[in-house]
């Protein structure tokens, strides 16, 4: 994969799941959509001993970090920040295009997809 299809398939990622979001505001991903995110692939495993509680404040704490502040919601740009922290929290060793790129392979898309098949 490369960077540029990284990014794609981020974008993709959020795409499905603002989808399944109950906010109805454009293109922002609201809690619903980010729980589904969270559940249908098995993002609390990436960080080990993490709760959703946890995660929960990592979604608050990047909404109030986005441009949009006063949304609490995540634009694109807020859930591709979210993916690389949680990306680094995971791989820290790693480059973050390399983080990246395992935890959409090993968790977002491997989960997802079967999940989805049932």
């Amino acid at each position: 994969m490369k960077p540029f299809l990284i990014f794609e398939d981020c974008r993709n990622l959020f795409v499905l799941f603002l989808q399944k979001s109950t906010l109805r505001k454009g293109s922002m991903l609201g809690s619903s959509g980010f729980r589904s995110f969270v559940r249908a692939c098995k993002i609390i495993q990436i960080i080990e001993g993490a709760t959703n509680a946890d995660l929960d404040l990592l979604y608050i704490t990047i909404c109030q970090k986005s441009d949009q502040s006063s949304q609490k919601a995540l634009s694109f740009l807020s859930f591709y920040r979210l993916l690389v922290t949680l990306a680094t929290k995971k791989y820290p060793n790693d480059k973050i295009y390399e983080a990246l790129k395992e935890i959409l392979l090993t968790y977002a898309f491997a989960n997802y997809s079967a999940s989805s098949a049932k």
